[in-house]
Formats: C-alpha cells, structure tokens, sequence
C-alpha cells in the first residue's frame, strides 16, 4: 500500500503594477510497504519498503522594467530525506519586439529525485531499483523568437541542456 500525506502553501502578492513576488512551501510524506509475491516455489520480493519526507520551498519575482520588457528571477529548494538536496535558480528576460514578436532568454538549473520505481522495485526482469541513485540535475539556456500573426504562429528556440547524474533504466 502506498500512502501520501501533502501540505501546500502558496502566496501571490502584487507590489505594485510593475513588480509581483510569488513564493511557497510544501512538505510531502510517502510511505510503501514491502510488497511480496507468493508462489508455489517461493516467496519473492517485488520491493522493498520505501519512507521519504519531501520538502520544498520556492520563491519567485516579476518586475516590467517597460512595457515591453519584463524579468523573472526565481528559486527552488527541495530537500528529500533519502536522497539529495537541490537549489534550482532560473531567470528569464522577455522584451517585445513589436506587436507580433517577442524574444526571450529563459536559463535555469532544475531537478529531478529518483522515483519510488527508480530507487525500490527488485525482481522484476525488465527494470531492478537502485536505492543508491542520486538526483538528475538538468541546465538549460534557451533563446526563443516568437511571431504571432493574424491566422498563425512561429516560434524558433535555439537551446542547451546539460544533463548531470542521469537517470536511465
């Protein structure tokens, strides 16, 4: 049986008609019991009991230096009892060009944890669980041209990613 606990908190505030901030928490409580097979030649474990206490807390702001021109600074923290922690920054800058283009530039650092069948799933022929895995960190730089017109759209994104710690089954 799987059991899921969550508490959320998340606050909007408008500085001004330039300037909002957003920021949360959240704390998540998920627990598995072993899971066992029984057959006639045996009992075979298909995984192993799972606990983690998740918590996070984020922060973000949007400031319009014009009225073309707007920021966004934001962080992340997540910290997972069995596993890593991670700081997830990201920024993006968007200036409209004119009425029907719009550029931007978006760089952030995310995460992403192993999940229950990453970390605890045993005696399965296609994917084994690997309680020593550690979390995938993902950077990314992006620069994207958008066009809108009357009847279509046109988006073109040069990016790079940098994958750290991937996980792979």
């Amino acid at each position: 049986d799987l059991q899921s606990l969550e508490f959320n908190l998340n606050n909007d505030i408008a500085i001004n008609d330039n300037h909002s901030d957003q920021f949360g928490l959240e704390q998540r409580h998920l627990q598995m019991d072993k899971s066992i097979l029984k057959t006639a030649v045996g009992d075979f474990v298909l995984t192993e009991a799972y606990s983690t206490n998740v918590s996070g807390l984020y922060a973000q702001s949007q400031y319009r230096f014009t009225d073309k021109t707007e920021l966004t600074l934001g962080a992340r923290y997540d910290h997972y009892s069995n596993i890593d922690s991670a700081f997830s920054p990201r920024f993006g800058l968007t200036h409209q060009l004119s009425h029907i283009q719009t550029l931007k530039l978006l760089v952030g650092k995310a995460f992403l944890a192993p999940t229950f069948s990453d970390l605890a799933i045993s005696n399965n022929t296609a994917i084994q669980g690997n309680p020593n895995l550690k979390a995938e960190t993902i950077t990314t730089w992006e620069l994207v041209w958008m066009g809108n017109w009357q009847h279509h759209s046109l988006t073109l994104t040069a990016f790079d990613s940098c994958i750290e710690d991937a996980i792979v089954q």
